[in-house]
């Protein structure tokens, strides 16, 4: 094939020689191509709906985790609170692109679902909320049995209405905190002040026990989400309501600014980064899709709503982009059913995005679809 001025910008494939060659200067050159070329990163374009997932009862936490060689699962936290007796919260397991029931267990007011992993053991932690506020209750850890290939009950915690519990290991110790709601709370104070705007308290590990590290002024504070990244340390939390002398209108209350913080490692401490303003804010997740970071809140209330409850038509979830100096801007709007609490994960190189139903029984499934 001839390479004139006229051909220049014309591309040829030699396939005898497996190679590119472009037409410049009336001679066939030929295209380099580096690896970081061959495609660029995946970027979000946009979410389209993948499942819904018919529960027993409205869900407050979900909770996906993988265990080698057995497959992808999700925990549902599933609780009706017009119905204060042990209900059935769900194990689901990913099979065939979707996510089908694979186990139930008996829950009393199950808040929140944490896995962990020991040695090669796999369990699974539910916070029960229980029945009454002035009796204890029972929290479960339940350890997967390889034979049967099913979660059994392992061992029980005495709580006081828990409301999250959380793994985590400090040098090679492993640990449990539990939420206890009655004697262990920082999203309202009762009398006589009667008020959401409080401190939080972060605390940091110093021979064998946590110390207050720093307080942080909260209103009505239901989640934090610690993530990092370009060597960067954030903290989120979720405002959900702002109650007190301050407050008239019952619509202002649901109104709040959420905060995004930033680790400060000169001075030691975590600084104001970003204020948001969300709506009865009840949960954060951090994900990353390609090179983007992204934040999405889960918002209990709608503009202008002047209550809970199932007449609410519908709620926003935003998802918001890291963009540079911008910060945090939020880029897609999920009109989707109420939301108590997102997870992403990643199955067969696509991301997903499913989230609890508060309301409901009906809990859904988003796929994101990349540029």
């Amino acid at each position: 094939m001839l390479c004139t001025w006229r051909d220049t910008g014309k591309i040829t494939f030699d396939i005898y020689r497996k190679s590119i060659h472009a037409c410049y200067s009336g001679v066939w050159q030929s295209v380099h191509i580096t690896p970081e070329s061959k495609a660029a990163p995946d970027r979000m374009d946009y979410i389209v709906w993948h499942q819904d997932i018919i529960m027993a009862a409205p869900t407050i936490d979900l909770e996906v985790f993988r265990i080698p060689g057995e497959g992808l699962f999700m925990a549902a936290a599933s609780f009706d609170n017009s119905d204060l007796k042990k209900q059935q919260s769900a194990i689901l397991k990913w099979e065939k692109g979707n996510f089908r029931v694979y186990q139930s267990l008996y829950t009393l007011g199950a808040q929140g679902w944490e896995h962990f992993q020991i040695g090669n053991k796999f369990f699974l932690a539910v916070a029960n909320l229980g029945s009454r506020r002035d009796k204890p209750s029972k929290s479960v850890i339940y350890k997967w049995s390889r034979r049967r290939k099913r979660f059994e009950t392992y061992q029980e915690l005495v709580t006081w209405t828990a409301r999250d519990i959380e793994y985590f290991r400090v040098e090679g110790s492993h640990y449990l905190a539990v939420a206890n709601h009655v004697r262990v709370a920082n999203s309202y104070s009762g009398p006589p002040q009667s008020t959401t705007k409080l401190h939080s308290v972060i605390y940091f590990w110093e021979e064998g026990q946590f110390l207050p590290f720093q307080k942080l002024e909260t209103t009505g504070a239901t989640d934090w989400e610690f993530f990092s990244f370009n060597d960067e340390f954030f903290l989120v939390v979720a405002n959900a309501y702002n109650y007190g002398d301050h407050i008239n209108k019952i619509t202002e209350r649901y109104r709040t600014n959420s905060t995004i913080y930033r680790l400060n490692v000169l001075r030691k401490r975590f600084e104001v980064y970003q204020e948001i303003l969300t709506y009865s804010a009840v949960d954060w997740e951090y994900f990353k899709v390609g090179s983007d970071h992204y934040l999405i809140v889960s918002n209990a209330q709608q503009d202008g709503a002047t209550g809970y409850g199932p007449h609410l038509s519908s709620t926003h979830s935003a998802i918001y982009r890291w963009q540079g100096v911008e910060k945090f801007v939020p880029v897609h709007y999920l009109d989707s059913l109420p939301s108590a609490d997102w997870e992403v994960f990643v199955e067969d190189q696509t991301t997903y995005l499913a989230y609890a139903n508060a309301n409901d029984n009906i809990s859904q499934v988003y796929k994101v679809k990349l540029v």
